[in-house]
């Protein structure tokens, strides 16, 4: 991300937990294995104990960069390629 002057140095993992009882306008997921096994968030406007709320979820689905193979050059152009992928989808769908 620093190559394209994005800091996410200060970033970090965060658990479902952290958002509990939160209600949330948006929700975008870009990862399939996430949508298909993590209770991401409900829509149901209804606060659940270990989940965060959304009004609306957007998933748009990217290939997964760490499940790159070959040398570590080809594996950083993938996370690149995916990287861009995203940022390319984000400019055309939230203008």
């Amino acid at each position: 991300m620093k190559e394209i002057e994005i800091d996410i140095s200060g970033q970090r993992s965060k658990s479902m937990e952290e958002y509990q009882g939160i209600l949330f306008d948006l929700v975008v997921t870009v990862c399939d294995k996430a949508k298909d096994t993590c209770p991401l968030c409900s829509t149901t406007l209804k606060l659940l104990p270990k989940s965060p709320v959304a009004k609306e979820t957007i998933h748009k689905g990217f290939e997964d960069p760490a499940d790159a193979s070959g040398s570590e050059e080809e594996q950083l152009r993938k996370f690149r390629q995916v990287r861009d992928e995203i940022k390319d989808w984000i400019s055309q769908a939230f203008r």
